[in-house]
């Protein structure tokens, strides 16, 4: 409910809304996608990382904790709006079962939705492989953008670099 809350409270309706949601926050965002969707958000996609939203016990680290809430058995709602999900699962991903994005490949209308890191990033994307996850999550975001912004945002990245700006320059992937 607090994230409902959040949202009504300082997420704009007026632009297009894209979700980007890693391990445990997976579960939380597709939980959120029916409100947003019902409340009139224009969703873009959620996409999902290193998605933790089943057999978390089963898992190598989920060994050592105890599962968190209901994160046991798949629960089929949380693909209820499937057009609007992009899962992209790790490789020896420690915290999801290890047969988890080939099985929501099967469950999925649309199998291409499920995609495996080629860079075999660490699950822990904040700390090794942050340039990399944002590169990718650069690329999402761009191929839904409107053509000619998709031309403007290089020549402005480039103009910024020009000036050695490196505090904006990097926000342009």
């Amino acid at each position: 409910m607090h994230k409902e809350d959040f949202c009504k409270e300082y997420l704009p309706k007026d632009g297009k809304l894209f979700v980007f949601s890693h391990s445990i926050g997976c579960y939380i965002a597709l939980r959120l996608l029916p409100f947003l969707l019902q409340n009139k958000w224009d969703v873009g996609m959620v996409y999902t990382m290193y998605p933790v939203i089943e057999r978390m016990e089963e898992t190598q680290n989920g060994k050592i904790l105890k599962p968190i809430g209901n994160i046991r058995d798949f629960d089929p709602r949380l693909i209820q709006h499937e057009p609007y999900i992009t899962f992209y699962y790790g490789y020896n991903d420690a915290w999801t079962h290890e047969n988890a994005g080939e099985d929501m490949k099967k469950r999925l209308s649309r199998p291409d939705r499920v995609i495996f890191d080629e860079h075999r990033c660490d699950h822990v994307i904040v700390f090794k492989d942050n340039e990399k996850i944002a590169k990718v999550m650069a690329e999402w975001v761009n191929s839904y953008m409107d053509p000619l912004i998709r031309i403007i945002l290089p020549r402005i990245s480039r103009k910024m670099r020009r000036r050695r700006s490196r505090r904006f320059a990097n926000f342009f992937l």
